[in-house]
């Protein structure tokens, strides 16, 4: 059984803990502020491109542009983006996981798939799997995310026009709420526009007038467009790892006030029953002596 000096020694190291874990959670809560401000504020910008875009090749532009054009998908790049830092739940295991579930699905279809892995999370789950990768990088959450997303899409469309892949993809944590978030696996190069919207309806409908020419704005667009998607990845990803640590922060610090009244409670009783033999090895010496 443990003495009283083990469970208080116990007792002092939870609560430096929990006084840490409480810390990290006002730290990643004031984080999230400003990393959901950038996700959700990409989403409108992201949206009108596409739109915009849409437009034109439903139009009828782009038909031989290399970003537009679709071959038989045999070979795939997956860029995922992991975080360098831990603590922060399930984030980075739920997406490797689901990343590397879908690459054996493609490879029992006779594909071949790779990966583009960015963070040191990441890095070390698909070494663990003995998975060969592409590319990998570190240290994208301490650089400006505008840059970071110029040099990937750069990078991934040079890939992609060369042919060393058919296919790329981008895998990352969507960020849905300060509680919730998702992996999401979409589509990042060759680029394609559904023909309608959700009720069915074209999305051609001549709405944009396009100077100096519609072929003009949609080269300027598509790599636009392209960086625009890492952008978005890269912040969402960002807040959704925030938003992890946060929510795994306040779960340590719930379990560990659990087991410091747990703690408290041993040492109580401990205590009450040291007291008591004493008070009866007292009373028995007195007794002794009459």
């Amino acid at each position: 059984m443990a003495t009283l000096r083990e469970i208080k020694r116990r007792l002092s190291g939870v609560k430096n803990t929990q006084k840490i874990t409480k810390a990290m959670k006002v730290v990643a809560a004031t984080k999230l502020k400003k990393e959901e401000k950038k996700a959700v504020g990409s989403r409108p910008f992201f949206k009108h491109i596409e739109n915009m875009l849409s437009d034109l090749v439903q139009g009828g532009m782009g038909e031989n542009h290399p970003y537009l054009s679709d071959s038989e998908k045999k070979k795939t790049l997956i860029l995922v983006i992991s975080s360098d830092r831990g603590l922060c739940g399930s984030f980075n295991t739920s997406l490797t996981r689901k990343v590397y579930e879908f690459a054996q699905k493609e490879k029992k279809k006779g594909k071949e798939v790779s990966f583009f892995v960015a963070g040191v999370k990441g890095v070390r789950f698909f070494e663990a799997k003995n998975e060969a990768m592409f590319k990998t990088t570190i240290g994208i959450d301490k650089k400006d995310k505008v840059e970071i997303a110029k040099e990937l899409s750069d990078e991934l469309t040079q890939i992609f026009v060369e042919k060393k892949f058919d296919e790329i993809c981008v895998a990352f944590n969507a960020f849905h709420s300060r509680s919730s978030y998702s992996v999401e696996l979409a589509p990042y190069l060759p680029l394609s526009f559904s023909e309608g919207d959700d009720d069915g309806k074209s999305v051609h409908s001549g709405y944009f007038d396009f100077e100096p020419s519609s072929q003009a704005v949609l080269d300027l667009l598509l790599p636009l467009f392209l960086e625009v998607k890492i952008y978005r990845a890269l912040v969402e990803s960002q807040a959704s790892e925030e938003s992890a640590r946060m929510l795994a922060m306040d779960y340590a610090s719930e379990n560990a006030n659990e087991i410091i009244e747990d703690l408290t409670l041993q040492y109580n009783r401990l205590r009450q029953a040291s007291i008591t033999k004493e008070l009866s090895e007292i009373v028995g010496g007195a007794e002794a002596l009459q």
